[in-house]
């Protein structure tokens, strides 16, 4: 397979599908012209065949392990179960973003890392409760490591690229979702696929990341999962989903990622999705 070049219908999408703001005809063409020239698009394209093949080598085999029918139609939603913080927790919760407010003029989500709150007690006694519950209530994550835990705050208005249809092109990677509050329609929308969609994937081209090139998602009917207080379900990132929010809506979760190490260390770099912590990472399930 070679993923270097593209024909200019889908680099139009792509570009039409990445941009911030709509534009004027004649600011759509010199943007375009700028997006086709980017260093950082051409690069991007001639480090997807080597991201394809990394991802492959080791996701055929994970994904056997952990769907058995790995050849039927898989689910982005593996497991969904119960899960509250006390009110010790939650007070820690909310004083932790209290002190560490979105920042004047940022547009995305507020996203609090793990080096901002490794050394609270309380904090670090709910991230242990969690992982104690991901463990009770499915198998899914028991060869991978940890890759990423965090809090985030998500406000209408505050839209991001994660609220268009895509995969996290990283493969196959479990995100655990803890939701502690919200308000309103919020929630996650997504497309269960068959697994020949996702081996026919070319990684690291947003044609294929932003969904434009999939077909079932154009004919089938998505499924919604609404943010509700206490939900918490193991997302599969390799399937197409999208953040989901209405007017006056808001979500306050916490959010734990697991991947394949060895996976993780080879596609490093090749992937703007891998952002792996070192310190979370460096823990043991």
């Amino acid at each position: 397979m070679h993923y270097t070049k593209q024909p200019i219908k889908e680099l139009y999408f792509e570009y039409l599908t990445l941009r911030v703001k709509n534009k004027s005809s004649l600011a759509n063409f010199f943007s375009f012209f700028k997006y086709l020239i980017s260093p950082r698009r051409i690069q991007k394209s001639k480090r997807s065949l080597e991201l394809t093949e990394k991802i492959r080598s080791f996701d055929d085999t994970d994904y056997k392990n952990i769907y058995m029918h790995s050849h039927e139609t898989i689910s982005a939603i593996s497991s969904q179960w119960i899960n509250t913080p006390s009110d010790d927790q939650r007070a820690e919760i909310d004083k932790l973003f209290t002190q560490n407010k979105r920042k004047e003029g940022k547009t995305s989500q507020n996203i609090i890392h793990y080096e901002k709150w490794k050394d609270n007690l309380t904090l670090n006694s709910y991230f242990a409760m969690c992982i104690d519950e991901i463990k009770k209530n499915t198998m899914d994550i028991k060869n991978f490591k940890l890759q990423n835990a965090y809090f985030v705050n998500d406000e209408f208005g505050f839209e991001t690229y994660a609220h268009k249809f895509h995969h996290d092109d990283v493969g196959l990677r479990m995100k655990a979702w803890f939701v502690i509050d919200a308000m309103g329609e919020i929630g996650i929308e997504y497309q269960d696929l068959p697994y020949s969609d996702i081996k026919e994937r070319r990684y690291g081209i947003p044609f294929d990341i932003y969904a434009l090139r999939n077909k079932d998602l154009n004919k089938n009917p998505t499924k919604k999962l609404y943010a509700k207080k206490g939900v918490s379900y193991l997302l599969n990132t390799d399937i197409f989903h999208r953040g989901f929010m209405k007017p006056e809506s808001r979500r306050l979760a916490f959010v734990i990622e697991f991947i394949n190490f060895n996976k993780m260390k080879e596609i490093d770099g090749l992937s703007d999705a891998c952002h792996f912590n070192e310190q979370v990472a460096a823990l043991e399930l």
